[in-house]
């Protein structure tokens, strides 16, 4: 069982590092990270999105994060986080996705209780299953309270 992580953001990368430290910590790894601006990146904001990267998190997670931007063929950005979401999703390849916002830390532990969670519903109940995280704390999503 593989997952994508699906985050929309118009906040600098600075401000995601504790999202994608988090993220970078989990138990099992994200098969891809998606990270989708509301704005237009020029080269100079792509290279400094990179440099910050490279200088803050363990390569084996720099090749599975994708930047992608919302920008349509009017150059009309800024649709909101919903819209941003939506193509974020379009973007996965793995069997599931978790969507979070750009100032969400998760435990550790996280996305393993929920893919188990997810494979024992599939189980009992012979469909998909979706799991939805319903206890925050301060943006930190906990690994317990699912619906």
């Amino acid at each position: 069982m593989s997952y994508s992580v699906v985050i929309p953001t118009n906040r600098s990368i600075a401000a995601l590092l504790p999202t994608l430290h988090s993220l970078q910590e989990q138990t099992i790894a994200a098969k891809e990270i998606i990270i989708v601006y509301d704005k237009i990146l020029t080269q100079h904001d792509y290279d400094n999105i990179l440099l910050v990267l490279h200088q803050n998190l363990q390569q084996g997670m720099l090749h599975r994060i994708q930047l992608i931007t919302n920008m349509t063929h009017d150059f009309d950005v800024e649709h909101g986080v919903s819209y941003n979401r939506n193509i974020g999703i379009a973007q996965t390849t793995a069997d599931y996705i978790l969507c979070i916002d750009d100032d969400n830390t998760i435990n550790s532990d996280f996305t393993q209780r929920l893919l188990i969670l997810a494979y024992k519903a599939e189980q009992k109940y012979n469909t998909p299953a979706l799991l939805i995280p319903t206890e925050y704390h301060k943006n930190t999503i906990r690994s317990r309270g699912y619906s």
